[in-house]
Order: structure tokens, then sequence, then C-alpha cells
């Protein structure tokens, strides 16, 4: 499991594009949790807060499981995975709160030996609960906060969690 800003209160403005963390193996289950904020601004493009990938922006499956977007003129998320073959599977969220710390809560998890549940939650209300039935392991996942494809988001996120990784400290 790695963390950034995982002190209560502690904060993460959105402003570059970092690698936050090269995972050699992301696993097929995983989890990815963490708190958004966003400002009373909006852009007029897409922006990022987080992104997970095999390498590019998008066009392979891997390249975004997951990332988290800002859509344009608003603060909806799009949440993206790889779910059932498609690289770009991606839910929206309804028009969310400004100045609140809102939860997010991204899984996907085995329930069957082929079969697998992706999840997504919002502040803990469930928003996807669906079979993945193309779940893949990836190698060398690079964590962007945010990705280098897009304009930051204005948010500040904290408590960003994981436990896809498989081969701690390496």
């Amino acid at each position: 499991m790695f963390y950034i800003a995982s002190v209560p209160n502690s904060r993460y403005q959105v402003v570059d594009h970092p690698v936050v963390k090269t995972f050699e193996s992301w696993p097929k289950e995983w989890e990815v949790s963490l708190e958004v904020k966003f400002a009373n601004t909006v852009n007029g493009n897409w922006t990022n807060i987080l992104h997970f990938t095999t390498g590019s922006n998008g066009g392979s499956y891997g390249s975004r499981n997951p990332a988290i977007f800002v859509c344009p003129n608003s603060h909806k998320l799009q949440i993206c995975a790889a779910v059932n073959n498609d690289w770009n599977w991606n839910v929206v969220t309804d028009e969310l709160p400004v100045d609140k710390w809102i939860k997010i809560y991204i899984s996907q998890g085995r329930i069957s030996a082929q079969k697998y549940n992706f999840n997504v939650k919002v502040d803990d209300a469930e928003t996807v609960n669906m079979t993945n039935e193309a779940p893949m392991s990836f190698n060398n996942v690079k964590v962007y906060a945010p990705d280098p494809w897009h304009f930051a988001a204005d948010v500040e996120i904290r408590d960003l969690q994981t436990s896809g990784e498989t081969h701690i400290g390496k």
C-alpha cells in the first residue's frame, strides 16, 4: 500500500505532472481511494486529477486504469477504467459541491474464478457495481497526479491510497 498526503488534514494541490509512483505490476484486484475538494472555478477544457497508465493517454487497454477527469465547465467527475474490453469505459458523476472534501473509491475485486467486480463509490454512494469479464494485470503502471496530457484540475486531493502494489518498497 502506498499513501500520498495520508496524514489527516494534509493536502496536495494538483498543479504539475509528476509521476507519483510506478508499479512494476498492477494486479487484476486493486483499490484506489482519495478525497477531492473542488475550488469554486471551472475550466472550459477537460482537466485531470489522477491517471494510472501503462504509458499513454489512451487508446489501449490499461492506458486508463483508473483515471479521474473533470468534465469541461463543471464540477462533474469522469471516472475511467479498463472494463469489459473497453480501454475508456467511464461513468460521469452528477455535479459535485465545491469547498467540500468528497471521498472517491474505485476498486476491482474477484467474485469467481474468471469474473471480477468493478465498483465506484462517490461519498459512500455506490455509483457503479458491475462485472468486468475482461480483467487484466498490467506491467510498469505509472501514476500521475495529474497526467501530462491534460490541464491540472483546480482541486486539492488528500489521502490517496491504493492496495494494488504487489512489490511494496521496490
